[in-house]
């Protein structure tokens, strides 16, 4: 799996990436007393990861999400 490192460690880069720009978004609207939903996170990460792997051309191309719940418990408690 050598060949393959690289990528991977590219797009480890990528998932901090889009949870650094979640955490961010999520602080900027607590700040405005905004409650979010668990749905409501998800669809921006969604938005965030699309946004992400448009960028990152054909290495990203075969990426997939899946923001599911346990994502999301341990995105919260490791990040907010």
């Amino acid at each position: 799996t050598p060949v393959n490192t690289p990528m991977i460690i590219k797009w480890n880069n990528c998932i901090t990436d889009i949870e650094n720009i979640l955490v961010v978004w999520i602080k900027d609207r607590n700040s405005h007393n905004s409650l979010l939903s668990q749905t409501q996170i998800q669809s921006k990460t969604l938005t965030v990861f699309n946004s992400v792997k448009a960028d990152g051309g054909e290495e990203a191309a075969e990426e997939k999400l899946e923001a599911r719940g346990g994502w999301l418990m341990r995105f919260k408690k490791l990040s907010l």
